[in-house]
C-alpha cells in the first residue's frame, strides 16, 4: 500500500488542513518525537494502482 505524508517541525493549523484534505497524514517533530496525528474521521488518500 502507498500513502502520502508530510512531516514538519513547524506547521501552520492551514498547512496541515490543506494536507489533510488532500489525503495526506500530517507528522510534526515535537520534543525530539516524530509525532502522528490524525482525526477519526481522515480517510488517507491511496496513491498505488487500483
Amino acid at each position: 500500500q502507498r500513502f502520502g505524508i508530510v512531516a514538519a517541525v513547524d506547521c501552520s493549523p492551514e498547512m496541515e488542513e490543506l494536507a489533510h484534505r488532500r489525503g495526506f497524514y500530517v507528522a510534526r517533530v515535537q520534543d525530539e518525537l516524530f509525532v502522528l496525528d490524525s482525526s477519526e474521521s481522515f480517510r488517507p488518500r491511496y496513491f498505488g494502482k487500483r
